[in-house]
């Protein structure tokens, strides 16, 4: 067991998470509109879904 124990606590000095949970909140979005129904008629999804179009083509085209 301590083995076990051993190897789980070197795995985990490898592992970078600080980089790994700065995305928590893209994965949590994820799921959230995986889980929401679209309609045509809500226009308020419709909205944030052009924002965020709107701010990835920003972002691209600012970045460079």
């Amino acid at each position: 067991m301590a083995d076990a124990l051993a190897a789980f606590k070197r795995l985990l000095g490898k592992l970078d998470l600080q980089t790994v949970m700065g995305f928590r909140g893209y994965y949590m979005a994820g799921y959230y509109f995986s889980q929401a129904h679209m309609s045509k008629r809500n226009l308020y999804l419709y909205f944030v879904q052009a924002l965020g179009l709107l701010g990835a083509g920003a972002t691209i085209g600012l970045s460079g």
